[in-house]
């Protein structure tokens, strides 16, 4: 069976269902919380404003742009770059450490197709399931906003920035599939990535004002809040997010095209 199409179908359900549970947590965050919480605007400042610093810091309460519709927008949208990161991850160590966990890598590579064909596929399969969540994602967003009476023409960018987010953590799974001896089990080694992950961010909002987040925050380079307030996700995110892209999968390239194959 061709490898695409095999790959493609394999992971349709999963994605199906992870794509559902992304979009109705922006539809609750931005239909459901967030006109509650314009309601209860005095009470919840007065709640944020008790918080510790460091404490509304990890959790990403920004009094400065909360109580926007795209302020808002983007706090929500961490919780779903959360979900995301562990969705790509999944999906990434799903298709490319397939034969590892089944223990016939051996086999695959012996077929009458390069290694290099085999892995710009597998790859292609995942980014092509990618791609289609995140249509539906940006369209559930747009309509969201739409209904809202928002008018800035940044929010497509905006949420578009899930895609980008899990193209990195994508990534970040291929590496993993690839250079990891054993890989038990896929749902936990994604939630591990995708955790690590928000651990960080919650660290780097902690302790913004002694180190850079762009060298240890990947779920904060497409941060739309940033994208509101600056105009821009920053220079320096995109450059540290195409690093990460770049050298994961072009690590993983060549580790998967050179590498020896293990049987067990």
């Amino acid at each position: 069976m061709n490898i695409l199409r095999f790959e493609i179908r394999n992971q349709l359900k999963t994605a199906a269902v992870w794509t559902v549970a992304s979009v109705l947590i922006i539809i609750v965050f931005m239909r459901g919380v967030y006109p509650f919480f314009l309601e209860g605007y005095g009470e919840i400042k007065k709640i944020i404003a008790s918080f510790p610093k460091e404490f509304a810091g990890a959790l990403g309460l920004e009094m400065a742009v909360l109580f926007s519709f795209e302020g808002f927008y983007g706090f929500g949208s961490f919780y779903v770059f959360v979900f995301g990161a562990i969705s790509a991850a999944s999906l990434a160590i799903s298709v490319f450490a397939r034969e590892k966990r089944a223990k016939c890598l051996d086999f695959i590579l012996t077929k009458p197709r390069s290694r290099r064909n085999i892995f710009a596929v597998k790859l292609l399969s995942v980014l092509l399931v990618l791609a289609a969540a995140n249509i539906v994602y940006i369209a559930v967003s747009m309509l969201v906003y739409s209904l809202n009476g928002g008018k800035d023409g940044r929010f497509f960018l905006a949420a578009c920035a899930l895609f980008f987010t899990q193209l990195m953590f994508m990534s970040a799974g291929v590496f993993a599939s690839v250079f990891m001896k054993r890989i038990r089990s896929v749902s936990g080694t994604a939630a591990a990535i995708g955790f690590g992950a928000f651990a960080l961010t919650a660290l780097s909002n902690i302790l913004e004002d002694v180190y850079p987040d762009y060298f240890y925050a990947p779920l904060k380079y497409f941060d739309p809040s940033k994208l509101f307030m600056n105009g821009s996700f920053g220079a320096k995110y995109v450059f540290c997010a195409l690093v990460i892209i770049t050298v994961s999968l072009g690590a993983s390239f060549f580790r998967y095209t050179k590498g020896d194959a293990q049987s067990v």
